[in-house]
């Protein structure tokens, strides 16, 4: 009598002896666990991990809500009307994270400059690096650096306290250096101290607001003595004016996708524990007739489950060591495409421990279920009534048979779920890839800088430099075309709003530019003229729009004239002189925006210095050909004007084009490996289930062929039983992919759904390929001589 200890050892030789089971086993678990590992990596590190301030939970975002994509944002006058609410520990204003001209020792770039009051960086309880927060000492003011520019600017030397760093052509003193962890909504460079805006007005909401509220005091409470705080001049739109929690607000772009993905790889380790069972019943049945001598000859429970368990055991540590490094080495290279808004803290991301032990319990969860669900039809006096007592009873036949036609359609239905999310992006996709932009991508390049309010502090000067820019840019050698705008054809944008129907508010976006930078961004002018030079200030305001601006505002016409709204800058009329095509300035994915282009000079000062921090500057080139294009320095063109503003390096519109499809590429990727990963293990554990269900009729096929039944008759038999099956998967798996396409949490873009193209091309796809994988077991099974099989039941 054999004990447990020694039925282990032997399951642990049987298996290396022989260890192609081990291999495939383990290479499932393995690809699994890393799809999951790298999948929750992402979940923890960007929506479980808190971000990287003191008690987190305590901050909140407050003010009004100006676009439903926007964070809350507040002006100076509320803020300062609001003041410290009851139950408010601490406040603090920042503006809005804008580009500056930054130089320091031989280092120059364009970098992300935030301004922020006294009490902004303490609120957020921020503790150094390096130095102190200060940024004001003895009426002189100071700048904070990050991390990541103190160790590539600085080389992390300690003494970078007191060294000089010149912005937008101010030299200041460098205060301290920002903890390595620190980002709030976005990445910045530099933190200077918060002053007002010349000629701005105190009542446009350009800052945003953070609060620590006391511990246990009410969320309501303190939203309600906000609203109470609210001058009459806005009390009409009080309901606007909230507040959202911190860790809310830095998750809310990211927390739809990444729950999604998740929920993706959790199929994917369905499907691998399905195919696991598979796999674990084919072996049970290999070894069916020595294990029932074994029970006969006196063998315990525990000695015929300990085999079991050896395997499931070294299976299920290999799985999960292969996982874990293939895993760790995914996030690693998928690091570098986590789009921006995504990320909570600055640095590289980290995986937290919460990560291999997630993926641990998953591993010993799928390898358990799959342990148990594959051998039942070893469990128990089934065995010995198989191989002693002349054949199985007919309910145990029922049961092992059941489990079986269980598993197979549950990874069917798990194969065509994933495999339709990957024809749904694939699909819109290839549909966007011939889109039009919409303007012309060859032969021209942009660069990105600011003018700094400190130089240029009116509408005026920025206008005059501006169209000397141009001037100069069209002066270089090369340059068939020039010009300055505030928005490329792709890409970021400034919304304002227009009077519409009835007087409602119609977003559209409002473009600044000089007079040559529509030719030179290659957009088409469909009728009237250009922005030219006789557009001055004291000029009838004027405005280019595109057709989608016609579209949303009725009765807008060339020659007609529209009406801009602002709750806190007034109205002003502008005649349309000109009408340009559409582009698909979001992606080629997404819907076309109205265009509204104004020329620089036209801008009113208090409006101008409202939104100036809010806008980007495009210095644009177009030449003959790429080469030409590629040899312009925009630096030549500036440095004639304000030889301290410093350009970002020039990109050509052709890739700012290609960029603006990366986060769709992403998730058809994405969505690509999953079902690749997902199908590729659901049609494994279909071929095992295909040649166990095959196995265990060999000798009632035999019985048919000796009966009179020809090999293609038998053929038939095999594959009519698996196709049948495979219809009833592949069904049950389109309605679910149906169902998960219209659900909510699903619904991640516009017009993403399981459409008649998409589930034709999923259904004829899964039942070629499991038509494909059931045909091999059946040729072999058919093909078998029918005395071979009854010579040897």
């Amino acid at each position: 009598m054999s004990t447990p200890l020694a039925a282990a050892r032997r399951g642990a030789q049987a298996m290396f002896r022989r260890p192609g089971f081990f291999i495939l086993a383990s290479a499932t678990l393995a690809l699994a666990v890393g799809i999951f590992f790298a999948t929750f990596a992402l979940v923890d590190a960007l929506l479980l991990t808190p971000p990287a301030f003191r008690r987190p939970g305590e901050l909140v975002l407050y003010g009004e809500i100006v676009r439903p994509s926007s964070p809350r944002s507040l002006s100076a006058r509320l803020y300062d009307a609001i003041g410290l609410p009851a139950g408010v520990l601490s406040r603090g204003r920042a503006r809005s994270i804008e580009r500056a001209s930054v130089r320091s020792g031989g280092h120059a770039g364009l970098l992300a400059v935030q301004r922020v009051d006294a009490g902004f960086l303490p609120t957020l309880g921020v503790v150094p690096a390096l130095g102190s927060l200060a940024l004001e000492h003895a009426g002189r003011d100071g700048a904070l650096v990050s991390w990541r520019l103190w160790n590539t600017w600085y080389a992390a030397a300690p003494s970078v306290e007191g060294r000089v760093i010149m912005v937008d052509g101010r030299i200041l003193p460098v205060a301290g250096v920002l903890p390595a962890t620190y980002r709030l909504l976005d990445d910045v460079d530099v933190l200077l101290p918060l002053r007002a805006v010349p000629g701005a007005a105190a009542s446009v909401p350009n800052d945003f607001a953070v609060a620590r509220l006391m511990p246990g005091a009410s969320a309501d409470g303190f939203v309600a003595a906000m609203r109470a705080a609210i001058p009459g001049a806005v009390s009409n739109d009080r309901e606007r004016f909230g507040m959202t929690p911190l860790e809310q607000a830095l998750t809310e772009a990211s927390a739809p996708t990444l729950w999604f993905f998740l929920g993706c790889a959790v199929l994917v380790l369905a499907t691998a524990c399905g195919n696991l069972a598979n796999l674990m019943l084919a072996r049970a049945l290999g070894r069916g007739q020595e294990t029932a001598l074994r029970r006969a000859l006196g063998a315990g429970f525990w000695g015929a489950w300990a085999t079991i368990a050896t395997e499931a055991m070294l299976i299920g540590m290999a799985g999960l060591a292969a996982g874990c490094v293939l895993g760790h080495a995914l996030v690693v290279a998928s690091d570098s495409y986590i789009p921006d808004s995504w990320r909570i803290s600055a640095g590289e991301l980290a995986i937290g421990w919460r990560v291999y032990v997630a993926s641990a319990v998953m591993a010993v969860a799928v390898v358990v279920l799959a342990a148990i669900g594959g051998t039942l039809h070893e469990h128990g006096d089934a065995m010995l009534r198989d191989y002693v007592g002349g054949g199985p009873s007919h309910s145990v036949r029922l049961t092992a048979g059941g489990i079986r036609v269980a598993l197979v359609q549950f990874q069917l239905v798990l194969a065509t779920v994933l495999l339709s999310l990957c024809v749904v992006r694939l699909l819109q996709a290839w549909r966007t890839d011939d889109v039009a932009p919409g303007f012309d991508l060859t032969h021209a390049t942009a660069a990105r800088f600011r003018p700094d309010p400190g130089h240029f502090s009116t509408a005026a000067l920025v206008a005059d430099a501006m169209l000397s820019i141009e001037r100069q840019s069209l002066a270089l050698s090369g340059v068939l075309g020039a010009g300055v705008t505030t928005q490329l054809p792709v890409g970021t944008h400034f919304q304002v709003s227009f009077a519409g129907y009835e007087a409602r508010p119609v977003e559209a976006q409002l473009v600044m530019q000089t007079p040559g930078a529509r030719a030179a961004l290659g957009m088409r002018l469909i009728a009237g003229r250009d922005l030219s030079t006789m557009d001055t200030p004291g000029a009838p305001g004027v405005v280019v729009v595109n057709e989608a601006f016609l579209a949303a505002i009725p009765g807008a016409a060339l020659g007609g004239t529209v009406h801009t709204m602002s709750r806190s800058l007034g109205n002003r009329d502008l005649r349309i002189v000109g009408i340009v095509a559409d582009t698909r300035d979001a992606g080629p994915s997404a819907p076309l925006h109205p265009w509204a282009i104004v020329p620089f000079a036209q801008l009113p000062s208090t409006e101008f210095a409202a939104f100036r921090s809010l806008l980007s500057y495009y210095l644009v080139f177009r030449a003959a050909d790429d080469a030409a294009v590629m040899g312009i320095d925009p630096d030549d063109a500036v440095r004639m004007v304000a030889p301290w503003l410093v350009l970002e390096r020039a990109r050509t519109l052709s890739r700012i084009w290609r960029d603006s499809r990366s986060a769709m590429d992403r998730d058809t990727w994405l969505a690509g490996l999953f079902a690749a990963v997902g199908l590729g293990l659901g049609l494994v554990g279909l071929y095992s289930a295909q040649r166990v269900e095959v196995a265990s009729r060999r000798r009632d096929l035999a019985l048919c062929a000796a009966l009179g039944a020809t090999p293609g008759d038998l053929l038939g038999m095999c594959l009519a039983r698996g196709i049948a099956r495979a219809l009833v998967g592949v069904a049950l798996g389109l309605a679910a992919s149906f169902a998960l396409s219209r659900w909510p949490p699903l619904g991640l873009t516009p017009g993403i759904r399981l459409d008649p193209t998409a589930a034709l091309i999923v259904a004829v796809a899964m039942l070629v390929i499991t038509s494909a994988v059931v045909f091999p077991p059946a040729v072999r099974s058919a093909t078998t001589p029918p005395w071979l099989v009854l010579r040897n039941p």
